[in-house]
């Protein structure tokens, strides 16, 4: 489990007492979300190892397909599940970032956008064939370096390869035609087998493809 100050993804158990046992942990922590109360989440305590610290969490969301939780220390309006529609207000960036953001909050809302971008788009990299949870990220169209937002239709997923390949530029996709454009190599040498981001039953928004395309044609210039 990952665990910080404001929150922890909590991964499925898979324990030795029997598939019952396990199955029956994963329902009641899904029971919490759905009837909105707050569960206690046990850790050791940090300052001493035969001590547990206690803390109050609230189950956010679950993907049951990368089979983890986000758990939050304090209740959330539930803004990361409505910004999955479509027809609600997207920005590409993040308008309330400060220069004060704390490496604390950042941690959670990785969480908060990972399993975001997963219940949007699958549980498999957006140019290749890589399922396994482990191996795979949620990739910001418009950076953080730029101040993208954490809406998850400003994000993609890649496993682990391509998303270094895509921070570093290495591919684009075309904001019209959804087709990989790569700088200086090719799908073959990434090991990229989908040439575009058409099979997506739901796509990243317009506006981040076409803030990262035009990173890209500047660039190019």
């Amino acid at each position: 489990d990952d665990l910080f100050e404001d929150g922890i993804i909590y991964h499925y158990p898979d324990t030795n007492r029997g598939k019952s046992f396990d199955e029956g942990e994963i329902n009641s922590v899904k029971k919490c979300r759905e009837y909105d109360i707050p569960l206690f989440v046990i850790s050791h305590s940090e300052n001493n190892t035969s001590l547990r610290d206690v803390r109050l969490g609230w189950v956010e969301m679950w993907y049951d397909n990368a089979k983890e939780f986000l758990i939050s220390f304090s209740k959330q309006d539930n803004q990361s599940e409505q910004s999955l529609l479509n027809d609600s207000t997207f920005s590409a960036f993040d308008k309330t970032k400060t220069k004060k953001t704390t490496k604390i909050s950042v941690r959670i809302n990785q969480g908060r956008f990972r399993l975001s971008v997963l219940n949007r788009y699958g549980c498999e990299c957006a140019v290749c064939y890589v399922k396994n949870a482990k191996l795979l990220d949620a990739a910001h169209l418009v950076g953080k370096s730029n101040n993208g937002s954490d809406d998850p239709r400003n994000g993609i997923v890649l496993c682990k390869n391509h998303h270094a390949a895509f921070d570093k530029g290495l591919f684009y996709i075309n904001p019209i035609s959804l087709e990989l454009v790569f700088v200086d190599t090719s799908a073959s040498d990434l090991m990229i087998t989908k040439n575009d981001i058409s099979h997506l039953k739901m796509k990243p928004h317009s506006l981040a493809l076409e803030h990262r395309w035009k990173e890209f044609k500047a660039k190019k210039n």
